[in-house]
């Protein structure tokens, strides 16, 4: 829009990273971004690398305005949370003069949604507070009961799994278990945006080789089929499809092993953050479009592949010649006995 003393405003989409470039370069006397926390993980590169710099030629300003969201992980989350660079507003719905019985309106809400006053949905929408719910959350992480501090020396098996992205970054995971413990340990997660196919390859075969991974599962979806065929055919990557059916079923049971404590992560894992974040779409089974999840996808098709359940912890044998070794003793000789006996008693007369 163009003005007769020379002003100009300018409406844009920044969605993707690709179209975010694209406002490189200008000078800008104020910037207003709504809706931040809808945006991808772009926007740090947007206001950072782009935005900011692109006002000093103005002394310009920058807004960032948006409703509470359940990902406190995001920009916005953060931004709203750090008063030595960012001063903040915040008002509600009954904050707005244009509205009238604003009030009525949010009792009537509540009765026909069925809601109560701490219903998260209506604390971030109309209240503009920050709140989620573990309902909310797609994975179920405790750090308390699933962090692991430090990787085993001794792991009898590991799988790569590989969730592949451009726009959204690839992601590469690495799930390993002991012998003898049902355990699954997620000891390595790393992701990348736009890498080529042999920047791909290269990361995958360094962590074969480094960790020594026999099994390797990567996402076929879409173009991942020809990926995977370029891994065997040029790369030598003796990979094999990630089984991406029935995934919420899968989730529940992930999260199962979660609660028990069954599946543990390094700290600090890149993995931890989406699990913070990722929500579902509600009503619906599937997760909130829009969410990035390359890792805990990646994550995902490692530990289905992974067979970390089938182990046992094997009991540790008595002394010589304690009282648990000679009951041990007892046991075994009753055992054997019982056995001979069966044996006998079920030849035909």
């Amino acid at each position: 829009l163009k003005f007769e003393n020379g002003s100009e405003i300018w409406l844009a989409g920044a969605n993707q990273e690709d179209v975010a470039e694209t406002l490189r370069g200008h000078a800008y006397r104020s910037v207003i971004l709504d809706e931040c926390a809808s945006f991808r993980g772009h926007i740090d590169t947007l206001i950072e690398e782009i935005l900011e710099p692109a006002t000093l030629d103005e002394n310009g300003d920058l807004w960032i305005m948006g409703t509470p969201s359940w990902d406190f992980s995001s920009y916005f989350y953060k931004a709203n949370h750090n008063p030595d660079q960012w001063q903040s507003f915040y008002w509600t719905l009954f904050d707005n003069p244009n509205i009238k019985n604003s009030k009525a309106w949010v009792e009537d809400l509540k009765r026909r949604r069925g809601w109560s006053e701490d219903n998260p949905i209506l604390l971030r929408e109309y209240y503009g507070y920050w709140t989620k719910t573990t309902d909310e959350l797609v994975y179920l992480f405790n750090p308390l009961r699933n962090t692991l501090h430090s990787p085993s020396s001794h792991y009898a098996n590991k799988v790569l799994g590989i969730d592949l992205g451009f726009e959204d970054a690839t992601a590469l995971a690495i799930v390993a278990h002991e012998q003898d413990s049902p355990e699954a340990h997620v000891i390595h997660v790393e992701q990348h945006r736009h890498p080529l196919i042999s920047d791909i390859a290269a990361k995958a075969k360094r962590l074969i080789d480094e960790h020594k991974i026999p099994t390797v599962v990567i996402d076929e979806g879409g173009l991942g089929k020809a990926i995977a065929e370029e891994f065997r055919a040029r790369y030598g990557i003796n990979c094999k499809a990630a089984q991406k059916r029935d995934k919420r079923l899968y989730i529940e049971l992930f999260n199962a092993e979660l609660k028990e404590g069954r599946v543990k992560v390094l700290e600090d894992c890149p993995v931890i953050e989406q699990w913070n974040s990722l929500n579902w779409d509600e009503g619906k089974q599937v997760e909130k479009p829009g969410q990035s999840n390359d890792c805990a996808d990646a994550v995902l098709y490692a530990w289905r592949e992974s067979y970390y359940y089938l182990e046992q912890v094997r009991q540790a044998k008595p002394k010589y010649g304690t009282a648990e070794y000679f009951e041990q003793q007892e046991r075994d000789l009753i055992y054997a006995k019982e056995q001979q006996l069966m044996k006998r008693n079920s030849r035909p007369w």
